[in-house]
């Protein structure tokens, strides 16, 4: 089932850009691609035994809106669609696996490929904006592959100044593409947009952290930079650092389309 809705988000990820000519031309849409990798720790069930996990991915997210971001009117209604894949490599510590347990071993390691997507309508004025959807992704309920299982939860997001100068950002769900697998609840962050077309974002959240659905979280911080390439097409790179039981951390790299 999990690849299913990952299947689908991809191709909505794919489909997006083919708006119509006129479109293109009044209104804006980032292509946003980016690889990933990074580590992440927390218990199964709250109070379960806790787990290590390993994972690496890749992940698109298209946004369209109305109008450019220097629009006085703001940049309209807005759409945003986003999809991951990543391989997920879990070690469960083997001092807190019961052995008794008919479902796990000692030292139990074990890998899968899971998948994560999400999409926010909303409408932005020139100095607020908001936008509302869904998010849902796939993980585990017990320390075994076996027990692969998927979750949503809404997601919002609120946006205070032009996103073509100093803005604010803050709600609940996904920040920005590499995350599309660990909902933030809540998340938020600063975005600064130069004359030269690059751009810096920070995220500051609690995000669902460990192998488990949504039993752990942890805090996390996060930077991203974008600088252009040419007019079209930017270089965009992320470093995230968080607390939890290990350290929480991810280095994701990838390319921007302004359409």
């Amino acid at each position: 089932m999990s690849r299913r809705f990952v299947l689908v988000g991809i191709v909505i990820v794919v489909a997006l850009p083919c708006f119509s000519t006129r479109a293109r031309a009044t209104g804006t849409t980032d292509v946003e691609v980016a690889g990933y990798e990074g580590q992440t720790s927390g218990n199964f069930g709250g109070c379960g035994p806790s787990g290590r996990v390993r994972y690496g991915g890749l992940a698109a997210e298209v946004r369209h809106s109305e109008r450019r971001p220097n629009a006085e009117e703001g940049m309209g209604l807005t759409g945003v669609v986003g999809a991951a894949v990543e391989y997920d490599r879990v070690t469960v510590r083997s001092a807190e696996v019961d052995p008794n347990s008919p479902n796990v071993l000692r030292d139990t390691r074990f890998g899968s490929f899971l998948g994560g997507a999400h999409a926010r309508v909303g409408y932005h004025f020139h100095h607020v904006g908001f936008e509302a959807g869904i998010a849902l992704w796939s993980g585990f309920r017990s320390p075994n592959v076996d027990s692969l299982s998927a979750l949503a939860l809404p997601e919002a997001q609120v946006t205070l100044g032009p996103r073509d100068f100093i803005y604010a950002v803050g709600g609940v769900g996904v920040p920005q593409l590499s995350q599309t697998m660990r909902y933030g609840l809540p998340y938020a962050g600063l975005g600064f947009a130069f004359d030269s077309g690059a751009r810096v974002e920070t995220r500051l959240g609690i995000h669902r952290a460990g192998p488990d659905l949504f039993s752990t979280a942890a805090f996390r911080l996060d930077a991203t930079w974008y600088v252009p390439l040419d007019p079209m097409w930017s270089l965009r790179a992320g470093l995230g650092i968080g607390e939890g039981s290990d350290l929480e951390r991810e280095a994701n790299l990838g390319l921007l389309l302004k359409l």
